[in-house]
C-alpha cells in the first residue's frame, strides 16, 4: 500500500521541524502532568500511542514519557496504515475505532487523532482508549483549536471537526472522571485543548 499523502508531508519535513513539534508536545505533557497524577504505580510504563505520522516520533515518544514521567516507558504505537513506520519496532496496524489490543495501559496518547474520523468514531476512540486503562490510568486526547471551532462536522481541509463540548458531555453522562485543559503555544504554532481522562 502506498504512503497516504499525509504520511507524506510529514516525511518532508526536516528533523528540525519534527523536533520542533515534539518540543510542543512535552510542554503539553508536563503542563498535563501538573493537572493529574498517574497512579497505576507500576515501575514500567506501558504507553500506547494511537497515530503515529512520522517514523522518527516513534523515539522522541519514548524520550519524552520518560522524561516527564521519569521512569521507565514501554511504547506501542498503533496506526490505521503502518507503511510510514515501517523499519521501526513495537508498531501495530489497528484502526482505534475498535477496543486496543494488548491491553490493559498505564497511558494511552492520542495526539490531534480524532479529527480523522467522523462523530460516531470518535466516540469510539474516546470511550476505547478509556476501556483500555488499568486503574489509575490516563488517556490523553489532544485536539486542536481549528478542528473544534467550527460547527461544520467536515471541514474545508478533508478532516472531521471535533465538538468538544459534547464529548464533554458524554464522557461526563458515562460516569467517566476527567478534566480539560486549554494548551496555548501559539508562538509555536499550536492552540488547542487537551481532554484527559483517568480511571
Amino acid at each position: 500500500m502506498a504512503i497516504s499523502e499525509y504520511h507524506q508531508k510529514y516525511a518532508g519535513l526536516s528533523d528540525k521541524e519534527i523536533a520542533n513539534r515534539m518540543k510542543v508536545r512535552e510542554l503539553e505533557l508536563f503542563e498535563i502532568f501538573k493537572k493529574v497524577i498517574l497512579m497505576t504505580g507500576n515501575s514500567l510504563v506501558n504507553v500506547a500511542v494511537t497515530g503515529c505520522g512520522d517514523k522518527r516520533f516513534i523515539k522522541l515518544h519514548q524520550q519524552m514519557f520518560e522524561k516527564v514521567l521519569k521512569k521507565k516507558v514501554k511504547i506501542i504505537s498503533f496506526d490505521i496504515s503502518i507503511e510510514h513506520l515501517k523499519g521501526e519496532k513495537n508498531v501495530i496496524r489497528h484502526d482505534c475505532c475498535r477496543p486496543l489490543p494488548n491491553q490493559p495501559y498505564d497511558l494511552i496518547y492520542a495526539h490531534v487523532v480524532l479529527k480523522f474520523n467522523n462523530r460516531d468514531k470518535q466516540w469510539q476512540i474516546i470511550k476505547n482508549s478509556y476501556d483500555a486503562l488499568q486503574f489509575g490510568g490516563i488517556a490523553i486526547h489532544i485536539i486542536n483549536r481549528e478542528d473544534y471551532s467550527t460547527r461544520e462536522e467536515k471541514l474545508a481541509n478533508g478532516y472531521y471537526s471535533v465538538p468538544v463540548q459534547h464529548w464533554k458531555k458524554q464522557i461526563a453522562k458515562e460516569g467517566i472522571k476527567f478534566i480539560e485543559l486549554p494548551l496555548n503555544y501559539q508562538d509555536m504554532g499550536f492552540e488547542g485543548v487537551a481532554l484527559v481522562l483517568m480511571k
